[in-house]
């Protein structure tokens, strides 16, 4: 299945050829024709090793650019990455494994809702071991659906979760990449801004679909408060001090001219946001009911990822305990 036409998956890589052809050879094979950009900061010798990777996928339309140090700002490479990108752009983890079709449900479904900035399926965790691949959602975070932007902002604050690999127009993430270098300073407080910003400009969907495989992921109970950690250590260290009021600022600026409140009560609502957002008690959903084609999706990555030639001769279960049971045969 092809990506649609008006969408590219970014890929942004360090250091990490065999995790990139892993990814590029699961595309090559599952998502033949589909647009793929390439942003390589990797040492000259693990950018030697991506270019030889890159010449052998033959059934997709790669832009690949590896004139990025090392040091460079990951958000300074984002937004360089939109102006290869085509109407619609979805980030791609080099270790991730994503589903074309979810991916396009999550593009038609931005266009055919305006009041949307991003979408996005099941993420879903997975861990293999010979002859059995345990896997479950990860994620399950609630979303607020408000036509309120600064209700949808600080419902995210406090219920959190991440937006960066979503689908989103181009021009949206181009803006908010391009804001996250002046505003913020960090990765943790460039990741929640990224998210902020994206509830402040529109609704935020989780489609039933499967979406995106990792393997290396925190769990849902992880998810927000790793982030929380690293902003707590910077209070603990002197320096949130320092980027928090520019930060804020930078969410105060979308909103004003969105809502009608003054700056001063904005700003207080968003430290109010931001002591929620360090407590982290978001709220969970609901396991999904997969259908048959949300779990063959789920099945033909692992069976990428894992390498097993014969898919029947594995156990897959979104149970962990009977996982476990099963691993000690």
């Amino acid at each position: 299945m092809k990506l649609n036409d008006s969408t590219s998956l970014l890929v942004p890589t360090f250091n990490r050829p065999t995790e990139l052809k892993r990814l590029l050879g699961y595309l090559n094979i599952y998502g033949e024709g589909s647009r793929i950009v390439i942003a390589d900061s990797s040492t000259a010798e693990n950018k030697k090793e991506n270019e030889k990777i890159i010449s052998n996928m033959n059934n997709l339309n790669i832009k690949y650019v590896n004139d990025y140090p090392q040091d460079t700002h990951p958000s300074i490479k984002f937004h360089d990455m939109c102006k290869y990108s085509t109407e619609y752009s979805v980030f791609c983890g080099d270790d991730d494994l994503m589903s074309i079709r979810g991916i396009n449900m999550c593009t038609d479904f931005l266009k055919e809702n305006k009041n949307y900035s991003a979408a996005h399926g099941y993420f879903i965790k997975y861990q293999v071991q010979p002859k059995l691949t345990w896997w479950h959602e990860i994620y399950l975070t609630k979303i607020s659906e408000s036509d309120n932007p600064l209700e949808r902002m600080l419902f995210n604050f406090g219920s959190y979760i991440a937006t960066f690999y979503d689908v989103h127009r181009t021009k949206h993430i181009e803006m908010t990449m391009g804001e996250v270098p002046i505003y913020s300073k960090g990765d943790s407080f460039d990741e929640v801004l990224r998210s902020l910003l994206d509830s402040i400009y529109g609704k935020i969907k989780m489609l039933p679909v499967t979406y995106c495989m990792r393997e290396k992921a925190m769990t849902y109970k992880d998810i927000g408060q790793g982030d929380a950690i690293s902003i707590s250590k910077s209070i603990d260290n002197g320096t949130y001090k320092d980027i928090y009021p520019k930060w804020k600022s930078c969410l105060i600026k979308h909103l004003k001219d969105k809502i009608n409140e003054n700056e001063d009560i904005i700003g207080k609502k968003i430290d109010r946001g931001m002591k929620s957002y360090l407590r982290g008690n978001s709220e969970k959903i609901a396991r999904h009911n997969f259908t048959e084609e949300d779990v063959n999706d789920v099945e033909i990555a692992l069976k990428f990822a894992s390498n097993h030639e014969n898919i029947q001769e594995m156990i897959w279960s979104r149970d962990r305990n009977a996982f476990m049971e099963t691993k000690k045969l």
